[in-house]
């Protein structure tokens, strides 16, 4: 599965196809809904939006989420 995010500051839009391209999920999530919403699916590749004016792009592939730790909070 790929996944792909709009990231804003507390609601985040999420779309995820399968390996045929077909939607699996299109859902709008709460900054408080996103880690539990991520430990249910399985290693996938993540696509991140900030903004339409973001200056980087890149593509990360994510270790699976028993392997992260939360980041540090700003």
């Amino acid at each position: 599965m790929n996944i792909g995010m709009d990231l804003a500051k507390q609601v985040f839009q999420v779309h995820g196809v399968d390996r045929h391209e077909q939607v699996v999920c299109r859902r709008q999530l709460k900054r408080a809904q996103m880690r539990d919403f991520f430990l249910q699916l399985p290693p996938c590749l993540v696509a991140m939006e900030a903004c339409g004016s973001a200056l980087l792009r890149q593509q990360n592939r994510c270790p699976q989420p028993l392997a992260t730790r939360p980041a540090a909070a700003t």
